[in-house]
């Protein structure tokens, strides 16, 4: 009785670090890496944006979304006009504008006959 209690012991710390220091480790060693654009302070609506505005952070390839800018090149020099398009198709304004570093998440459903036709909705995580 007493040697399976210690065996049972063993198992228990060796499950516990496979979870928290080989698994990640692994995960480290083998994740591949890539260099995105990120803005580092608010640009305004409509602002051209700034090399002093953009900055670049390496994250996980696996895990990046597409469309992601990876050239500071392509970013430098651009307007911002990700929430200029969002006012300009809405249906409803509600006086809510999206700033610097709040989430925004969107639900999209389908919207009439066709196929095609979607509303979505778009709400803003207030950070104050």
């Amino acid at each position: 009785m007493k040697n399976r209690t210690i065996i049972g012991i063993v198992c228990m710390i060796l499950a516990v670090a496979m979870t928290f220091a080989v698994a990640p480790l692994v995960n480290r060693l083998t994740s591949d890496t890539t260099t995105v654009v990120r803005l580092k302070q608010e640009v305004g609506r409509g602002a051209k944006i700034t090399a002093e505005q953009v900055e670049t952070v390496k994250v996980k390839t696996d895990t990046m979304p597409q469309g992601v800018y990876v050239n500071t090149a392509d970013v430098i020099g651009k307007y911002q006009k990700a929430t200029t398009e969002i006012k300009d198709r809405s249906l409803y304004d509600t006086g809510i504008e999206p700033h610097f570093k709040e989430q925004l998440l969107t639900l999209s459903t389908c919207f009439g006959d066709s196929k095609d036709s979607r509303i979505v909705v778009i709400g803003v995580e207030q950070i104050r």
